[in-house]
């Protein structure tokens, strides 16, 4: 506990990297619930896109920044360690779940969403809906304190209690641990402060460079509504691009619509695609 204490007093606006570092290597056995994909789970990444670029048409350009564009340290990735962010879909879904997820995947990348202090504005995304090709797990970063609103959550949570009680000498380390991860994946951090991501970015590259495929988290801008996964490059690379959708994202009085103007079904991820207006796609899905 003397590791986490000391974790815990870091300065975070100093180059504190290497001892970060230092100390995520001393956690030593700690007790986290894994989460498990198999074969056609799915997720959604939002991309922006300005107003004058051409509609995008290839895998590469809807997956996760390449290494020369990956500069700075984010919730889960660092410059050295890029990663796939989307939103999870649940299982057997509705239309309005798969709406929630495409609003959690478009407040984790647009401020307009996510920046209560913006009452209104309009931004245009593109989001791709991505199925899993091959197993992978990921670690799941949750308060085991906490009640959450999201059924998952809340069921992992009750089992990671069960299963600590069954293991008594692991209960105060994995629940004060836990609960500080947490809280360093659950930071509303500001635009220029990347430097408050260091802990969660660095835990999550040793994390998924020590057998675990990523991290799977409560998404902090969509005020509970949505998962996150933050998934490494070497699985990323094996999923596969189902659908694409261009949207408009109107936020007026607080409240956020989102329009569907394009659309498109990827039957084959390794060549270029083409955006139907939306009435078009409608029409083609309708024969």
């Amino acid at each position: 506990m003397e590791n986490l204490k000391a974790l815990k007093k870091i300065d975070l606006t100093k180059n504190s990297v290497e001892e970060i570092n230092q100390l995520i290597n001393k956690i030593g056995a700690l007790p986290i619930m894994r989460t498990e994909y198999e074969k056609g789970k799915i997720f959604d990444r939002a991309v922006r896109i300005d107003v004058d670029e051409a509609d995008f048409n290839t895998r590469s350009r809807l997956s996760y920044a390449p290494a020369e564009y990956n500069t700075n340290y984010l919730r889960a990735s660092t410059p050295e360690n890029t990663m796939f962010y989307g939103s999870v879909l649940k299982d057997n879904y509705t239309i309005d779940d798969h709406t929630n997820t495409r609003l959690t995947a478009c407040c984790e990348t647009s401020e307009l969403l996510r920046d209560n202090s913006i009452p209104e504005g309009e931004r245009l995304m593109i989001i791709g809906t991505w199925e899993v090709q091959e197993f992978m797990t990921l670690a799941t970063i949750f308060d085991p304190t906490k009640e959450y609103v999201i059924d998952y959550l809340q069921k992992i949570k009750n089992d990671y209690q069960i299963l600590l009680k069954q293991n008594p000498e692991l209960e105060t380390k994995g629940v004060e641990y836990l609960k500080f991860l947490a809280n360093e994946f659950s930071k509303d951090v500001k635009a220029g402060n990347n430097h408050e991501y260091y802990i969660s970015a660095l835990l999550s590259t040793l994390m998924s460079n020590t057998g675990l495929d990523g991290v799977l988290f409560p998404s902090v801008r969509a005020a509970g509504i949505g998962i996150c996964t933050a998934i490494h490059p070497r699985v990323a690379d094996k999923l596969k691009l189902i659908s694409v959708r261009k949207c408009l994202l109107k936020k007026e009085n607080g409240k956020v619509k989102i329009t569907y103007l394009k659309a498109c079904d990827v039957e084959d991820d390794s060549k270029p695609f083409e955006l139907l207006d939306i009435e078009d796609y409608r029409k083609l899905k309708e024969k």
